[in-house]
């Protein structure tokens, strides 16, 4: 905005039967207003993390430069387990705060250049550079402690948990989008599958 000002400013000395400073301070207005609503139309009004469209377009953008450079990323799907007890018990208005809950869980426990989005519902999705799976595993960890902290100090169920799963997407596979997505949401199912085996296990012990 204060750049098309100065220059609005600078070429009413060449233009002095023109108004250019307040043609100048209109075009920047636009300018500013065109970038905040394209960025507000990729973010979750109730998490305020990306919603899918915005990171439809991060996952596309990580795949291109990944191809081109050559350089690896890593993905993760992530769902609440047992998130409509929290609805059912406590009302949607606490199962709103559980989503946002969940989205500041997230963005503070991964570095700043990682991409947090909800995916829809109760599914998140995170994009990451770490391609370390020892590190994503310890990250996971960290973040199913801090929901379990949550979930204990604000009386949800006890199996309020997260199920995820996660990939690397490498450079050379030339994996669309949509195929990549398939994978982290199968191997995200696969670890729901075992969770709930696990608990009627312990409901029939």
């Amino acid at each position: 905005l204060p750049l098309f000002s100065l220059l609005g400013a600078i070429c009413q000395v060449f233009f002095y039967n023109m108004d250019t400073t307040y043609a100048g301070i209109s075009l920047g207005c636009l300018v500013l207003f065109f970038f905040f609503q394209s960025n507000d139309v990729n973010i979750d009004y109730l998490s305020g993390v990306l919603n899918r469209r915005g990171i439809d377009i991060k996952l596309d953008e990580m795949i291109k430069n990944s191809q081109s450079s050559g350089k690896n990323f890593a993905a993760i799907m992530m769902d609440l387990d047992n998130f409509k007890t929290i609805n059912d018990t406590f009302g949607h208005e606490e199962g709103d705060k559980a989503i946002k809950q969940m989205a500041d869980i997230l963005t503070n426990s991964f570095d700043e250049d990682a991409s947090i989005g909800r995916f829809g519902g109760d599914e998140f999705f995170v994009i990451t550079d770490n391609v370390s799976k020892i590190e994503l595993d310890m990250i996971i960890n960290e973040v199913r402690e801090k929901l379990a902290h949550i979930r204990d100090k604000r009386g949800w169920d006890k199996n309020v948990d997260i199920s995820c799963g996660y990939s690397i997407y490498v450079s050379t596979s030339n994996m669309a989008r949509e195929e990549f997505a398939e994978i982290l949401d199968a191997l995200m199912y696969n670890e729901k599958e075992e969770h709930h085996k696990n608990m009627e296990q312990l409901v029939d012990a």
